[in-house]
């Protein structure tokens, strides 16, 4: 069933449970809360902070009496509702005078608010039906889709479960626009509540409480249920409070109000000067913790097991140093943004993280402090293509150096290809049309960000292989099956140039010619490819897409490979080489390292049986 706006709403609630719509209004309200946030980012001369203020403890008091009122449907809370409905409209009327279209969203948002707090009070599906549409009605796209598509998970879990809805994660549905966000809600609920929390009104001050409360309710983690965070007595009482305890007062401000809000939650701001106080080390500890909390143990360690804290950076500054220019690239272009909201948490002074890649004999050193009982013993070899190590119990591919004096020889077609592939992926990333080619240009350009001495000769094959597969068949149009979108003649002709300097630069390494010339011979059996085709494409998933199996770094290189052998088959090119390849060892590396003991591997074993 699918319900996309107020009438669908409304038609469905005929005849239903007054309980469900009223569920249904407090759930929609709270999807959109997070935008009154928001509010508080405008500054202090185009809209004065005492009633921005006023604005989100009005909204949060609508939004949480009317979730009291569900989530304790045994209490009397009409009274409490109504009033925080026309405290709410009023602020939110007052906010739309004064601070004009920069307060519109959370205006918006507190209407919607205040609409399932009224419904909360006295019950009707025209409530029910307008507080959903004011939710959904905040934004346009695929904000205002999402919400609808929000509403409609809800009317299916009451139409199918006999529970208790208010204590079911908000979004019952995957929203999270990265896959390592915990916490499963949508990017544009997601960044006004984690700006407030970084803020010093939700760091400093009791109305750091609100966050507390959201993150509990959401919840915080895909892997937790929501919770209650204060206690049941405590949420009443505070959901009880009369009119007069929430008023604002020339003897009472705003922050004196949810001074006593937390006092009966028994909630304490955290000391955001003692946090910031903490040696630099201590602080990185905690953002560390922190990460592995965002992101789960695997990416964590898998990106940030290498990255040392320096202690020579200005006050403002955070310096992190790592291993290789690769990783630094990464860092810096995928979570650079959620390090500093950390790192800000921590000290409010900070306004930049800086990387910088630290010198061979350094990185020698920081092996040398690794504990013996971490270190991972002596794999035997694999044979040809991908080698793999085991860190922390998940497969690791290990970099394959050029030998002898290439990098030498090979510096000035590095240095043309680089900047070439480089283009190519800007190019494409531009174009936002061909996704899984951009994506393999992008990883390619990355390794290629290393110096030659640096680079993995393996690893540039394999990706850079599953570039030029993609550039054979946008060339013939018709390998495998047709592309419904060509590429356009000047994107055509970069790829072709980057795919016939990668295929110089790479027979340019020992390692790289061995490869190349095995994949030649092993192309030539098409009954063999055949057979491994379809149990080697489930097996290259697993390895691409389980983060339970085979860390970040490793999926990241794994994957180009993965669509190309999806898209054109193993058969068109050398990438069914490089995927026979990366199977292979990757399977046999598990097996020796027993990482076999996670249940997850018994399914790709399974597939893997008799087919290799």
């Amino acid at each position: 069933m699918e319900i996309s706006s107020e009438d669908d709403l409304r038609r469905w609630l005929k005849g239903k449970s007054a309980d469900w719509a009223r569920v249904i209004a407090v759930r929609a309200a709270l999807r959109v809360f997070t935008l009154v946030l928001s509010i508080d980012a405008i500054p202090g001369s185009r809209f004065p902070t005492e009633q921005k203020h006023s604005l989100i403890l009005q909204a949060f008091r609508a939004s949480f009496v009317s979730w009291a009122a569900v989530r304790y449907a045994t209490q009397e809370m009409t009274t409490a509702t109504a009033a925080a409905a026309a405290a709410a409209t009023d602020a939110a009327d007052a906010a739309t005078d004064t601070a004009g279209y920069d307060a519109y969203a959370a205006a918006d948002a507190a209407a919607a608010a205040v609409a399932a707090a009224a419904y909360a009070a006295y019950g009707d599906a025209y409530a029910a039906a307008y507080a959903a549409a004011a939710a959904a009605a905040h934004n346009f796209g695929v904000a205002e889709t999402q919400s609808w598509v929000a509403v409609s998970d809800d009317c299916n879990w009451l139409n199918e479960s006999d529970g208790t809805l208010v204590a079911e994660p908000l979004w019952l549905s995957d929203v999270r626009d990265e896959p390592y966000y915990r916490a499963n809600f949508p990017d544009w609920a997601r960044r006004p509540l984690d700006l407030f929390a970084a803020s010093e009104l939700g760091t400093s001050t009791s109305f750091g409480l609100i966050v507390a409360w959201y993150r509990a309710i959401l919840p915080n983690s895909m892997d937790n249920p929501p919770r209650s965070l204060f206690g049941e007595r405590a949420h009443i009482e505070i959901a009880l409070k009369p009119d007069e305890f929430w008023t604002v007062t020339d003897a009472r401000s705003v922050e004196q109000i949810m001074d006593e809000v937390a006092d009966i939650a028994g909630w304490q701001a955290p000391e955001f000067q003692d946090i910031a106080g903490l040696p630099t080390g201590d602080q990185w500890s905690r953002v560390k913790r922190q990460l592995r909390a965002e992101l789960g143990e695997d990416v964590s360690e898998s990106w940030f097991g290498r990255v040392d804290l320096e202690s020579d950076g200005p006050d403002e500054t955070v310096l992190l140093s790592v291993p290789t220019r690769f990783l630094k690239q990464w860092l810096q272009a995928h979570y650079y943004d959620l390090l500093l909201k950390l790192w800000k948490l921590e000290n409010r002074k900070v306004n930049q993280i800086e990387f910088i890649v630290r010198r061979k004999g350094l990185e020698e050193d920081h092996r040398k402090n690794i504990p013996s009982a971490a270190l991972i013993p002596p794999e035997p070899d694999q044979g040809p293509g991908p080698q793999y190590g085991v860190q922390r119990g998940r497969l690791s591919e290990k970099i394959s150096f050029p030998k002898g004096d290439e990098s030498a020889r090979q510096a000035g077609l590095h240095k043309r290809l680089k900047a070439n592939a480089a283009s190519l992926a800007r190019s494409l990333k531009a174009s936002n049309r061909y996704v899984e080619l951009a994506a393999a240009a992008e990883e390619y350009a990355l390794l290629l960000d290393e110096p030659v001495e640096s680079s993995d000769v393996t690893g540039l094959w394999a990706v850079g292989g599953a570039l030029s597969s993609f550039a054979q068949s946008y060339r013939d149009q018709n390998v495998g099956r047709t592309f419904a979108d060509p590429l356009e003649p000047q994107l055509e002709a970069l790829l072709l140039s980057v795919s016939r300097q990668h295929g110089a630069f790479i027979m340019g390494f020992e390692e790289g010619r061995d490869l190349v010339n095995r994949a030649d011979e092993y192309a030539l059996d098409p009954a063999r490819l055949g057979e491994i085709a379809l149990p080697g494409n489930e097996i290259l998933r697993e390895l691409t897409e389980n983060r339970e199996l085979v860390d970040e770094r490793t999926r990241a290189l794994h994957r180009p490979v993965r669509d190309s052998a999806a898209e054109l088959g193993w058969s068109t090119s050398r990438v069914g080489y490089s995927a026979y390849l990366i199977v292979r060892n990757g399977v046999r590396a598990m097996i020796k390292f027993s990482v076999g003991e996670n249940p997850n591997l018994g399914t790709v074993l399974g597939i893997l049986a008799g087919a290799l």
